[in-house]
């Protein structure tokens, strides 16, 4: 019965996924996760400090290469926002969340506030799911961004989209001034561009697939996301 079961064991018999929380924007391009500063709100010191403490003690479950970086760029070292996702085995969250919380007062979702003072116990690592619920952060933060901040990421979108354009033009007109061109067309379908001299396909689409490694930096969002958030209403 439930009922003498251990309470991490009562809740084996539902959980089917872990729920991933506290992923934030990585691109103006990111249509997936938003900036930590749309969910900053001004919580109990004894709040940050018991929820943070709680995210600092999670055990390790997937350890990745590289390290984030804050996206507030408050001059915490990257070296110390960690590189892993933990977890309790009921959610799973990247290891600088409890930076977040402590440091700069971001909110986190109500049900994962209560489990935490609930005092509900882990569940043992050799039980979890190895299933993550991504779409439950993804929701909880789309029906909690304000349109202002919308309106902001999409302004700089656009204004990255212009840029990227005119550094990709000039990419392409280098390429042809110093390769040269052929008499004969790119044979990339419905490409009706001259191929560079000596090559089959033309400069665009030579670099076609791989326009990220001249335009990533304009499409990075911590100039937009430093810029101070005027809430209206």
């Amino acid at each position: 019965m439930l009922g003498v079961l251990p309470k991490y064991k009562q809740y084996l018999l539902v959980i089917k996924q872990m729920k991933l929380i506290g992923y934030w924007i990585t691109s103006l391009r990111d249509q997936v996760y938003y900036p930590p500063q749309e969910f900053v709100l001004n919580s109990p010191p004894e709040w940050q400090a018991l929820v943070a403490n709680y995210l600092d003690n999670g055990e390790v479950f997937e350890v990745y290469r590289g390290s984030p970086w804050c996206r507030f760029s408050c001059g915490y070292s990257n070296s110390n926002m960690g590189y892993r996702d933990l977890s309790d085995g009921y959610f799973v969250w990247p290891d600088n969340l409890s930076h977040y919380v402590r440091d700069h007062n971001v909110q986190l979702p109500q049900d994962f506030i209560q489990h935490v003072q609930s005092g509900t116990p882990p569940i043992p690592k050799e039980s979890w799911a190895l299933d993550r619920d991504v779409t439950y952060w993804q929701d909880w933060c789309r029906t909690h961004v304000s349109d202002n901040f919308r309106n902001r990421l999409q302004a700089a979108l656009n204004e990255a989209n212009i840029r990227a354009k005119s550094i990709i033009d000039k990419v392409v007109l280098e390429m042809e001034t110093v390769t040269g061109l052929a008499d004969s067309c790119c044979i990339w379908k419905g490409c009706s561009n001259r191929a560079l001299d000596g090559a089959v396909l033309c400069a665009r689409c030579v670099i076609k697939g791989n326009e990220d490694h001249y335009v990533w930096e304009v499409y990075h969002p911590a100039p937009v996301l430093m810029m101070p958030l005027v809430r209206v209403g």
